[in-house]
């Protein structure tokens, strides 16, 4: 069993290191930010005609050299998740079998002093003739 001074050091011991955790978050404008990580796109990928989500696209994001694939997180999910903390002004291209690629271009990701602010884009592409 532990004893009562035990117990209240190990208590000063979980607020010393919960103040470290929270002064690591604090920006230097004394903002205090989470440590979550926040997609700076999420794009949902649809047929032009019906609008019926597209589910077997691949979808690049580019700003200038920069280049990533997004990914579907689940397979429940639909939406293409990407630029996770990366402030920029994206060209958005889509393929899908079947269908012609799509673009959506001048894709602006911006932020506060902590975390991105999510765009949400949808890519329609038309079927292949």
């Amino acid at each position: 069993m532990m004893q009562l001074d035990e117990g209240r050091t190990l208590l000063k011991h979980v607020f010393a290191l919960a103040l470290v955790a929270l002064t690591a978050c604090v920006d230097s404008t004394g903002i205090a930010c989470t440590e979550i990580a926040v997609a700076g796109l999420r794009v949902d990928v649809v047929d032009a005609l019906d609008g019926r989500v597209i589910r077997d696209a691949t979808v690049i994001a580019i700003d200038g050299s920069y280049i990533e694939e997004l990914r579907v997180l689940s397979e429940r999910e639909t939406k293409h998740i990407g630029a996770w903390e990366r402030r920029g002004r994206y060209t958005i291209a889509a393929t899908a079998p079947g269908y012609l690629p799509g673009v959506r271009s001048d894709v602006r990701v911006t932020g506060d002093e902590c975390h991105v602010r999510t765009v949400d884009v949808t890519v329609r592409l038309e079927r292949s003739p």
